[in-house]
């Protein structure tokens, strides 16, 4: 048995206060091997018997409660944790799922690339982007327009523009007079294309070309408000469709200060149109109110800035969706906001941020998409896509997923939506049609941390995948800390299950968290099906420590007999012993704890002293003697 003469203090503690020390009972009743059990500066000898046993139990870790939680099921009665998603409709960025506790949370996951999240209560694949192999050229910008009602889309690069069908067919075509083009406006039954020596006019019908404006610079071009507006350096223009002329010998609608000043952007409300720009240091964005002239004629009022973008933070690019909701594209991410009738704007925080290029900006129903550079998780070009009636509670920011995707990093400058909602987007000289039946090979989705609000460990023991397959396969994984990916399942003709299948993590048998990656891979060879995934649930157990409590029956009397046979005596010992084991459980302060017989030692809490007295008062001692039960936590 070895003898402990002292002990360091655990360092995750606080500092044990001695029970005893600094009185004088201490010098009577010391602790040390004398005694069965010392218990801070005092030492006691054991009493155990049937009705006072010595006992070690342990307590328990977690507790019955009724379930508040905003889903039914979710941390329920039994002994399991559970946590399950039936939607992911609220789009990608966080990095705990946290439902329960954090409402921001709700159907919404870490990230995923080629994946649709967008239909309510399931996710599955999206379809394919397919290179148009249009031939080489460093640049080329696309733009949605139909021809004599059919659904389509212009492509501008070098001196050329040609209209294609929704199937990618070419049509109605024309020679632009100079290189140097920009993104086309379209107006409807004619396209205008800004380039390096001013504004064309392209008639799909016709296959025409004219060039009524010229300028000696490359010059942009909006369709706003059945209004022309041309863009060179620092000046915008208000241009006639059916005049002519050399665009810079027209009076400016406005001229910013800043002669390194570009615009980069015009969009509209209904009252309005707002402009925005920078010149790589300031970055804003302007109005021009619609007025009347002296003669009732519509005019535009005079630039009054709007917007004004926090230093280090310009605009790339903006968009004002049917005259309310704004987009704003900028060197820092995406922000999207609110623009009001009479042009005033008011942005909201950055809904995505990243110092990736954006590009260009598009519409179609409820959402945006906004094309990015080198962005997607894979390190390609592609998409985004923004559900902008989809506000994330009260905060802001808006749903956002990673949508159509190129298999090239070059730069994304153009992206528009055909008429049954597929993506065209113009990535360095190519132009990628989404196909309207064949799915991407394989994509996934990463659900984001799991950790049930503790960072307490827990034993993660199963997990549960709903899944229509439709002749596809998919395969779960799921991850610790350590981020490595270990195989749950993999599901196809050969093997489906919505039963509970066993997690099983190499080298860790409680984690703290863990996150799960569900990744889908459509019907092999042709591509035309998709697995869809319509719930996904995890159940752990708590693995917290389990507190152990220590029960010594402890004898105390005025005078005891020690182990070696020496008497330790004094007068009122007992109840200056019992008032100092009470003193410590009402102070809760850590003690030194050590069982002499065993040579057990630890830092201890007192829980609990029930002292029953057992000795009849006589003319020698006071008679106030006993049996102090004494419950400590070991710590």
């Amino acid at each position: 048995m070895p003898l402990l003469d002292s002990l360091s203090p655990d360092i995750t503690e606080s500092l044990p206060t001695e029970l005893g020390a600094g009185t004088g009972i201490a010098g009577s009743f010391p602790a040390g091997s004398g005694f069965d059990v010392s218990i801070g500066a005092l030492g006691f000898l054991l009493r155990p018997s049937q009705a006072y046993p010595y006992q070690r139990s342990s307590q328990q870790t977690s507790k019955q409660q009724i379930d508040t939680s905003a889903d039914a099921g979710e941390q329920s009665l039994s002994a399991w944790w559970t946590r399950s998603q039936s939607s992911w409709d609220n789009g990608a960025g966080v990095v705990w799922y946290e439902p329960g506790s954090v409402a921001e949370t709700m159907n919404r996951f870490a990230s995923s690339q080629g994946i649709d999240v967008w239909t309510e209560g399931q996710f599955s694949l999206l379809h394919v982007m397919q290179d148009q192999a249009l031939g080489a050229l460093s640049e080329r910008f696309v733009v949605a327009a139909q021809r004599s009602g059919v659904d389509g889309y212009i492509v501008v690069g070098g001196t050329s523009i040609v209209w294609y069908t929704a199937a990618g067919v070419s049509g109605a075509s024309g020679t632009l007079p100079t290189t140097g083009c920009t993104k086309p406006a379209s107006m409807g039954s004619a396209v205008w294309t800004g380039h390096s020596g001013g504004v064309s006019k392209f008639v799909q019908s016709t296959s025409t070309v004219t060039t009524p404006w010229t300028a000696s610079a490359r010059t942009q071009v909006w369709w706003v408000k059945g209004r022309l507006i041309a863009a060179i350096g620092p000046s915008l223009y208000e241009l006639t469709p059916a005049g002519s002329g050399v665009i810079t010998a027209l009076t400016p609608l406005f001229t910013h200060p800043s002669a390194t000043w570009t615009w980069c952007a015009v969009s509209e409300t209904p009252a309005a149109i707002v402009a925005a720009g920078s010149d790589g240091g300031d970055s804003g964005a302007y109005r021009f109110r619609q007025e009347q002239d002296s003669l009732g004629q519509p005019i535009l009022s005079s630039g009054e800035q709007v917007v004004h973008m926090p230093n280090g933070e310009y605009i790339t690019n903006m968009s004002i969706y049917l005259g309310t909701q704004l987009v704003l594209c900028t060197s820092r991410g995406i922000r999207i906001g609110q623009a009001a009738s009479t042009g005033e704007v008011a942005y909201g925080p950055l809904t995505l941020e990243t110092s990736k290029v954006l590009g260009d900006i598009a519409f179609y129903g409820r959402f945006a998409y906004v094309s990015v550079t080198a962005w997607l998780p894979d390190g390609k070009s592609g998409a985004i896509r923004i559900d902008l009636s989809s506000e994330i509670g009260k905060t802001g920011l808006y749903s956002w997923a990673a949508d159509a995707a190129v298999t090239t990093a070059t730069s994304a400058n153009s992206v528009c939506i055909l008429g049954d909602g597929r993506v065209v987007l113009a990535v360095g000289g190519a132009v990628w049609l989404q196909s309207a039946t064949v799915y991407v090979a394989s994509g996934w989705l990463d659900t984001g941390r799991i950790r049930f609000r503790t960072i307490e460990q827990k034993a993660f023991r199963f997990a549960r995948l709903v899944a229509t397959l439709n002749g596809c396969s998919l395969s779960l994984t799921v991850a610790g800390p350590n981020g490595v990916q270990n195989r749950v399942a993999d599901m196809d003709a050969t093997f489906a299950t919505d039963e509970d299948m066993s997690i099983n993590i190499a080298g860790s048998s409680t984690l703290p968290y863990i996150s799960f990656v569900v990744t889908l891979n459509a019907l092999v060879g042709a591509a035309t099906a998709t697995p869809t995934v319509t719930g996904l649930l995890v159940k752990a157990l708590p693995a917290v420590s389990a507190a152990r409590l220590i029960q010594f029956p402890l004898s105390v009397f005025d005078r005891e007999v020690d182990r070696s046979g020496n008497v330790c005596y004094a007068s009122g010992g007992a109840m200056a012993r019992v008032l100092a084991l009470e003193g410590a459980e009402e102070s809760g302060a850590p003690q030194h704890v050590i069982d002499w017989r065993t040579g057990e030692a630890f830092i201890g809490k007192v829980e609990q002293v029930n002292f029953d007295s057992l000795a009849p008062p006589d003319r020698s001692e006071s008679g106030f003697g006993g049996v102090a039960m004494v419950t400590v936590r070991r710590l």
